[in-house]
């Protein structure tokens, strides 16, 4: 699905998680909305806000690497499009902790993200 010459959801998806896994966290951001709402895993709750995720995303790398491959994007209804990955989690010292399949379930509107949960 394209958007207007933006690129379509799955590109935007992938390219947001191979940034990620590079370390690159703005670039990770740049298909967030201003005003996206973000599941916080250290704290409970939510963020809000592309400034807010991407301090999070920088605190949590202090934290654990997390590295993620997507598996497939598949768009629900217009503009929902849940993604099965494999995530894993290591240590700062590059030990593995956790590999395993989840799903993220993200919300677009205009084109940007405004908004990631976590599927069971």
């Amino acid at each position: 699905m394209l958007n207007a010459g933006k690129p379509d959801h799955d590109t935007l998806i992938r390219a947001s998680y191979a940034a990620f896994n590079a370390g690159d966290m703005e670039a990770a951001a740049a298909c967030l909305a201003p005003d996206v709402v973000w599941p916080n895993q250290l704290d409970g709750g939510t963020i809000n806000g592309r400034e807010a995720v991407v301090a999070y995303w920088k605190r949590l790398a202090q934290v654990h690497r997390h590295q993620y491959e997507v598996i497939q994007c598949k768009e629900d209804a217009p503009g929902i499009v849940k993604v099965s990955l494999v995530r894993t989690v290591e240590d700062l010292a590059g030990t593995v902790l956790s590999k395993g399949l989840l799903h993220h379930c993200y919300t677009f509107r205009d084109g940007l993200v405004v908004h990631m949960e976590f599927v069971i």
